[in-house]
């Protein structure tokens, strides 16, 4: 049995059009299957990213956006220690209260 570098095969079905974008994206020599390939493999690594992302401590996710928001806030001429802008901003991360559950 012949061993190939790629075992495995995929049939795609691609809009109209997609191969000639696809073609006049490509480096010289290049074929498209490397260029798919890598494309998958970017989208691989990128959602696995954000998989691992979700399972972080809910919390440690908030602070994270909290402090890139402040960053944000403070880059943009807004003081985070006006009173008003504290309050706005603990009642949209506060957590919801959550009506309670009916039996049906």
């Amino acid at each position: 049995m012949a061993s190939h570098k790629y075992p495995e095969s995929l049939l795609l079905r691609l809009e109209a059009g997609t191969t000639a974008r696809i073609d006049d994206a490509l480096e010289r020599f290049e074929g498209r299957s490397h260029m798919v390939r890598e494309a998958i493999e970017r989208e691989i690594r990128r959602r696995g990213k954000s998989r691992a992302e979700k399972q972080q401590d809910p919390s440690e996710v908030i602070k994270k956006e909290l402090d890139r928001f402040l960053a944000y806030a403070r880059s943009i001429g807004i003081d985070p220690t006006y009173e008003e802008f504290e309050g706005a901003l603990k009642r949209l991360v506060s957590p919801k209260r959550r009506a309670p559950k009916t039996r049906r």
